[in-house]
């Protein structure tokens, strides 16, 4: 009878994941849309697999639904695919593949890196159709360790639906490791909940990073409420607080942060003296992650000897060998738009298995006082962060880059030109203590001006790009239209000796995109050479009343 029971309830299950799966299918990670219903689902869903984070959980009911269809395994990029996730949102899936392997619930096959699947395990599989928890070695005991995990990932989650249920998430974990004898300390010895989460995300810090912790980020987690903030704050900063009181927290001083709440001894030997927690992978919130498997990998080629040269010396073989000797490869390439500086960085990571951070600039500046530099110094500590982390160092990327490495003023009498001075000053001593790969990108000439002169000795490299010669954009045109002539091309070349290579990439889309909505459109050389000149007209008139750009000759 309890085997007849256990095999509805295990169909009762399998109904659900499914039916959680449609439910994500209609409105990906939109919680705020989830019908009652749907959150009671996912709810008795999490409550079986022992997993907080729905993200997380959609995930593990792919692979479920998969394993249960027959199918051998699914990759990262299948996962990509099938979820419609976004760029940023494929660094979630990364980290919730790496938890559910973690816990056991899933394994991988293969042994190339691109190839890697992703399947559920033997025994994950069997507690599903048998309907038992026990069998997903739930019951194990738990320490602090496992908590600060859980409390992690529960400051992780960064989806709209979750942020007001922090508080309340917190409260359930505090419930469930009520036996775990750090927590217990927690809740003999300091009285409110707030504090209690205040302390742990400063135990956080101090496990994950050894750093210190911003106080007001930290209240704003803890507590939506403006007045709750301010008046919580304001508890801190004049000592009222008891974690202050008591000597637990410490306020320590950063020059262009501000003040910092930092664990202090006490509180180290308490709660710190018995664990030591796996550092979370790679989580950029100042870069957008790219990793080589999803950059563009077009058929990239060059004659520039600087680009010969600078792809040299990051190659594995020898960056390995200089890494210690020179620890900061830093090149500023200049030259004008489509010439191929980002095409370059994408061929040198996907040829050597970098990853790309590239810096979004007009994230890092900002009109408010104080908050450019805040930025700079964040961008730097994850690029020191990324550099620690990640087995190949990555490569770091700031494209546009004069709108951040302009000239400094000798007349600074506005207050936005001393702002502009410190912030160009704070990212010169950053640059200096700068370890890895940086390569900036910029439409500007070193020659113009427009960059700090003091920037040139920070750069192991300063090159200015030419468009390549008309041989290698014949190459480039051939790879795009293999259909075409020789003839043709040597035709297509003579009448735009003045294309980039960006240029033949964007006639070839818009070549593509008019064949196939277009039933009459006349493929061929002439259709290429008409879009090609409607595309090209501002130049072509350029070039007609006796203009010329030098990087084009």
């Amino acid at each position: 009878m309890a085997a007849t029971k256990n095999k509805a309830k295990a169909r009762q299950l399998c109904e659900h994941i499914e039916n959680t799966l449609n439910v994500f299918k209609i409105h990906g990670l939109n919680y705020n849309e989830y019908s009652d219903e749907d959150k009671t689902m996912i709810s008795f869903l999490q409550k079986f697999f022992g997993i907080r984070i729905n993200f997380e959980l959609f995930v593990l009911c792919h692979l479920i639904v998969s394993k249960l269809s027959g199918n051998d395994g699914l990759s990262t990029k299948k996962l990509i695919r099938l979820m419609h996730l976004k760029l940023i949102e494929s660094v979630d899936l990364e980290y919730s593949i790496h938890n559910l392997t973690k816990k056991k619930y899933i394994q991988s096959s293969g042994n190339n890196y691109h190839e890697t699947e992703y399947k559920l395990t033997e025994s994950c599989l069997k507690a599903i159709l048998s309907f038992d928890r026990k069998g997903l070695k739930l019951s194990s005991k738990k320490d602090f360790a496992d908590f600060m995990k859980e409390f992690d990932d529960i400051l992780q989650d960064n989806t709209d639906f979750l942020i007001d249920f922090v508080p309340d998430l917190i409260e359930d974990l505090f419930k469930t490791y009520f036996n775990c004898k750090e927590v217990k300390w927690i809740e003999k010895n300091i009285k409110l909940r707030i504090n209690q989460s205040l302390l742990c995300i400063a135990v956080r810090e101090h496990l994950l990073f050894g750093e210190a912790m911003d106080y007001e980020q930290a209240v704003k987690t803890l507590t939506n409420r403006k007045f709750e903030q301010k008046a919580f704050e304001k508890e801190l900063l004049n000592g009222s607080n008891q974690l202050v009181k008591d000597g637990y927290l410490t306020f320590e001083k950063d020059f262009f942060i501000g003040r910092m709440l930092r664990l202090t001894e006490k509180s180290i030997g308490i709660l710190c003296s018995e664990i030591s927690i796996e550092k979370r992978s790679f989580m950029p919130q100042m870069f957008s992650l790219s990793n080589p498997e999803q950059l563009k990998s077009d058929n990239y080629m060059h004659t520039n000897r600087d680009l010969q040269f600078i792809e040299k010396v990051l190659s594995n073989e020898v960056y390995t060998k200089i890494q210690s000797r020179v620890p900061r490869i830093s090149i500023l390439l200049t030259g004008a738009p489509g010439v191929g500086k980002t095409s370059f960085i994408n061929h040198v990571a996907i040829k050597t298995g970098r990853p790309v951070l590239s810096a979004n600039i007009a994230t890092i500046l900002s009109s408010y006082v104080g908050e450019s530099e805040k930025n700079i110094v964040k961008l730097f500590a994850e690029a020191s962060d990324a550099y620690k982390k990640f087995d190949v160092t990555p490569i770091i990327v700031f494209d546009e880059a004069e709108a951040l490495l302009y000239n400094r003023s000798s007349k600074a009498n506005k207050a936005v030109d001393q702002m502009h001075n410190n912030v160009i000053s704070l990212l010169l001593s950053e640059l200096d203590k700068f370890k890895g790969i940086l390569i900036c990108c910029s439409n500007f000439s070193f020659k113009q001006e427009s960059f700090d002169p003091a920037l040139h000795r920070r750069f192991y490299m300063v090159s200015e790009i030419k468009a390549p010669p008309v041989d290698v954009l014949k190459s480039i045109f051939k790879y795009h239209f293999p259909e075409i002539s020789a003839v043709d091309a040597d035709k297509f070349m003579c009448d735009f000796p003045f294309i980039t290579p960006a240029q033949i990439r964007n006639i070839k889309d818009k070549f593509e995109i008019q064949s196939l909505i277009d039933e009459g459109f006349a493929t061929g050389y002439d259709a290429i050479n008409s879009i090609a000149r409607k595309d090209l007209d501002v130049f072509i008139r350029r070039k007609a009343i006796g203009f010329t750009d030098k990087n084009y000759n």
